[in-house]
């Protein structure tokens, strides 16, 4: 990919004026809707980049906000999303828009630049390389997610999953009678479910509650075939606690004891998994279960003050904005 991509090299490309291209790249009403996604497809593959002068060239009096989404078969992602989407319409300070992409960061940013956007919010990690082409054009970025570095100068908005460990610890000790915790993990996102298995056992063995029995384990698995004969033989004997990576994972272990054991809530009453993200209670027709959940009203709301500050004040420090969570308790057992 050539570097320095000039308006010139561009409509060569194209085969149209430089004027067309420039006028293109402005979103300019004086050129098609067909012909500017052209045009703009042709400089994201050329590797253009816009200097700051094109770059504020906006007609829009509204500075606009771009959602990048990398899939529409996340659950969690989708529920939030739609709650970004209404406290941004109810306040209309803002023009909301949504970049799809799967590709690296860099290629997202680059998307965001040539639609002239102001604020990219994600829930992916983006490298150094894609924060530094966001800062060379004005791109304020700010993540829901992923892995905190304040050195880059982003802004973060997230659920803090510290305090929803301890809740969790706190639950599941006051109900504990056998020693034993089953943590059910997800290899498709190993650092983060790593740190909640951490954090869990921390608070369960080492902060807060002292008095567990010595001989207390907090066993890991992962729903599926291989280890379901396992998980089984640990609630035949006695164990009764489980938390889970997230609601889908709690879904999925349901799921695989209800088609080897049959009603696991009627064999074994007592029972408890534990999920994480609140998804039973942000999606209609979900099981309930017990969880931990953050309020997205409350997280898109954080979100559109960070924004607001930070196009207030664009050389101000990183934001850093933890949304309460909170436990969710399982009120009926209505099937999944």
């Amino acid at each position: 990919m050539s570097k320095n991509v000039s308006l010139k090299e561009i409509a060569s490309k194209v085969g149209v004026s430089v004027n067309t291209v420039s006028h293109a790249l402005r979103d300019l009403p004086d050129i098609s809707e067909g012909l500017k996604k052209k045009i703009r497809k042709i400089a994201l593959e050329m590797g253009y980049m816009p200097n700051h002068v094109a770059q504020t060239m906006k007609i829009e009096e509204k500075p606009l906000v771009a959602v990048h989404i990398s899939s529409f078969n996340n659950v969690y992602v989708n529920a939030f999303y739609q709650e970004l989407t209404r406290v941004f319409s109810e306040k209309d300070d803002y023009s909301l828009t949504f970049v799809f992409s799967t590709k690296d960061p860099v290629e997202v940013v680059k998307q965001c630049i040539l639609i002239r956007a102001d604020y990219l919010i994600s829930v992916n990690y983006f490298d150094e390389k894609a924060v530094e082409m966001a800062k060379l054009n004005n791109l304020h970025i700010l993540h829901t997610g992923g892995e905190f570095n304040p050195q880059k100068g982003e802004d973060y908005v997230f659920a803090d999953n510290d305090v929803g460990c301890r809740l969790v610890a706190r639950y599941l000790y006051g109900r504990e009678k056998t020693g034993k915790y089953i943590y059910i993990g997800i290899p498709d996102y190993p650092d983060e479910s790593l740190n909640i298995y951490n954090n869990v056992r921390r608070e369960i063995f080492e902060d807060e509650l002292k008095k567990l029995d010595e001989k207390a384990e907090i066993l890991q698995f992962r729903a599926d075939d291989g280890n379901i004969d396992k998980i089984c033989s640990l609630i035949i004997g006695g164990c009764r606690n489980f938390f889970c990576f997230n609601d889908l994972e709690a879904y999925s272990l349901l799921r695989l004891l209800e088609n080897r054991l049959g009603d696991i809530e009627k064999l074994f009453p007592d029972i408890e998994i534990v999920g994480f993200d609140g998804l039973s209670i942000s999606v209609i027709g979900m099981r309930d279960i017990t969880t931990v959940a953050v309020d997205y009203g409350e997280f898109s709301e954080q979100i559109y003050s960070v924004i607001k500050k930070r196009l207030e004040n664009p050389s101000m420090g990183a934001q850093f904005v933890a949304v309460p969570v909170f436990m969710h308790y399982k009120k009926n057992k209505s099937i999944y």
